[in-house]
């Protein structure tokens, strides 16, 4: 088991982020699917769970991502996400993952108790991720989903490559869901777009540990895009 340094609510085990010994960074978000209600109420693995455990015993990015989808195969997900003895408050929600390391990262979002896509961030290219569905081209995923998409007649499999978004998001080509890039996670991507001008105009170096830890804390302050949560849901 790796050394990991985790952030989480008080009476939770697993973590909303953290990283190990190794440099592995990760992050969760609530996320949801059309196959959200066969999550159902039964206590399985939270996201923060699994989370964490990638954290423990993944020693690169790729490594945590696939722990990730390991054990929601063979566990799956689901639980109260709220701290709670009231049987009337219950939140469970399917889950999404960002793992980075120095060299690349990964994007991994899961649908139903089983299901998971990947998505591939090589160096170089940037993402965010923020309670939604997100992963357009898939680098793999579970056995099973593409064909649950062509029996409910989410996915044609007529030589077009497999849409996670609007296929388990969406429901097909009559996609009902925003398949578009919005609200906070597009203003997230043009935090990162402004950071990589910064790069290249040479105002913000890659080395400069103290300028990245201000353009993060400028970030965590956007109220206007809903990123920074003050005054929303209790925050």
């Amino acid at each position: 088991t790796l050394a990991v340094i985790l952030s989480r609510p008080a009476w939770m085990w697993g973590c909303e982020m953290g990283s190990n010994e190794l440099g592995v960074v990760g992050g969760n978000e609530a996320v949801s699917s059309l196959l959200s209600d066969e999550v159902g109420t039964e206590s399985r693995l939270l996201g923060m769970d699994l989370l964490r455990l990638a954290l423990e015993r993944g020693r690169t990015a790729r490594e945590a991502a696939n722990v990730v989808c390991d054990l929601l195969e063979t566990h799956g997900q689901g639980g109260n996400c709220i701290n709670s003895n009231d049987d009337d408050e219950y939140w469970t929600y399917e889950n999404g993952f960002l793992f980075a390391d120095t060299s690349e990262a990964f994007v991994v979002e899961t649908a139903g108790i089983h299901h998971w896509a990947i998505e591939r961030i090589p160096p170089g290219n940037k993402r965010n991720i923020s309670n939604g569905l997100s992963i357009r081209s898939v680098d793999s995923c579970d056995d099973k989903i593409q064909e649950i998409c062509k029996k409910k007649g989410w996915w044609k499999d007529d030589n077009n490559s497999f849409d996670w978004k609007r296929c388990v998001g969406g429901g097909g080509d009559d996609a009902h869901a925003e398949l578009g890039i919005y609200g906070r996670e597009r203003a997230g991507l043009e935090h990162l777009r402004d950071a990589e001008e910064r790069l290249n105009k040479g105002e913000l170096l890659g080395n400069d540990i103290e300028g990245w830890i201000n353009w993060m804390f400028g970030i965590l302050r956007d109220e206007d895009s809903g990123i920074c949560f003050r005054d929303v849901h209790g925050f």
